[in-house]
């Protein structure tokens, strides 16, 4: 992504339309996750406002996403959706998309294998990255999850996906570990298990943010473990035990993570650290349709069942949202939208490139 980011960067300048979306495509969920930060929307809609498919093909045909390059799908469980297949194709005819991302729970094997493969089919010209997330070993996975045999589930979803992935190059399988209060001491152990035995083509290391279901998640984050935890993934990268992102973009977003991890660990200890592209190049629409421009904030651009999302991104309240972003210097440490601030902050590419060759030479060594 960050390859295209480059060249999207200068366009951006231009055309003001956003480059990342993240869709919230439900709010129906098979489990009960003790660090949702999304839990009471969650409880509250249960898939009643969940956002129709006539919505999402107005979303598609719009011009607020003809540049749009990197989709990331949320929830709920995204694989709950019969359609979820459907979503993506809308999504996929897009001239510049060309990363769809989708977390899941891997708990729904079949719905998960049958949908990754149907949508690397339908989409030839994106890559489908399915990250399975993982919270513990066993009980304890299952244990802050809230239903038992969901590790057992979410492992046997990923050996398939690696079965698959074998005979679809555009398809990624990856791992999402998010560090909390309640797994913190163990995790280290996990990774070990993930990379070893697991085999995903990357582990992507998150903190736990927003409002947790259980709030003692968010307490006493330990960032000694953190710091362990991204060298031993960036290691695994080195020696070749993750293969990397196979997007195409290989070290280059090993490298874009090892960035990211800098600029988190700065922002725990001192604050702001660059300006937030969300609402400029970035766009959250929840399951209700209610339009943000991040997950965090509360302050809503407006409701594609109000307003279509042309109306609303050139609105006086997304103006408005933007400037308070700006003008604020706005922060958080949200791994996601660190990712796009990193992609389209031509000031970030000079470290970018010097780590990639840092880590390229690494491995060019280790073989």
């Amino acid at each position: 992504m960050i390859g295209a980011a480059a060249k999207s960067v200068i366009q951006s300048h231009f055309d003001d339309l956003p480059r990342h979306l993240i869709l919230f495509v439900t709010s129906r969920c098979n489990l009960k996750c003790k660090q949702c930060f999304y839990w009471e929307d969650m409880d509250l809609n249960q898939g009643k406002f969940d956002i129709k498919m006539e919505e999402v093909r107005a979303l598609a045909s719009s011009k607020t996403f003809q540049k749009l390059m990197w989709m990331q799908i949320a929830g709920g469980e995204p694989f709950i959706r019969k359609d979820l297949v459907d979503i993506i194709q809308a999504f996929s005819r897009l001239p510049e998309l060309r990363y769809v991302t989708i977390p899941t729970n891997g708990y729904f094997i079949d719905q998960v294998l049958e949908g990754a493969e149907a949508m690397a089919k339908a989409c030839p010209n994106q890559f489908i990255n399915i990250d399975i997330s993982i919270d513990g070993m066993h009980e304890a996975h299952d244990h802050i999850r809230g239903v038992k045999g969901s590790f057992e589930r979410l492992c046997k979803t990923l050996s398939r996906l690696r079965e698959l992935r074998e005979r679809t190059p555009n398809l990624g399988v990856g791992v999402i570990l998010v560090q909390m209060s309640q797994n913190q001491k163990e995790l280290e152990p996990l990774l070990d298990y993930v990379i070893r035995d697991l085999r995903p083509d990357h582990v992507a290391l998150n903190m736990v943010r927003g409002n947790p279901r259980e709030k003692i998640s968010g307490e006493g984050i330990d960032m000694d473990v953190y710091e362990r935890l991204f060298q031993r993934i960036e290691d695994a990268h080195v020696s070749g035990e993750l293969k990397d992102f196979r997007s195409g973009m290989g070290m280059l977003n090993v490298a874009k993570d090892s960035l990211l991890h800098d600029i988190v660990l700065n922002t725990r200890k001192s604050g702001f650290q660059m300006y937030c592209k969300a609402g400029t190049l970035s766009l959250v629409i929840k399951d209700d349709c209610g339009v943000y421009p991040c997950e965090i904030l509360t302050d809503k651009m407006g409701n594609i069942r109000e307003q279509s999302i042309d109306e609303i991104w050139n609105s006086e309240a997304s103006k408005k949202i933007r400037h308070f972003i700006k003008d604020t210097k706005c922060f958080c440490t949200h791994e996601c939208f660190f990712t796009s601030n990193i992609a389209f902050t031509p000031s970030t590419y000079p470290k970018l490139f010097a780590k990639t060759a840092e880590l390229s030479f690494k491995r060019a060594r280790a073989h």
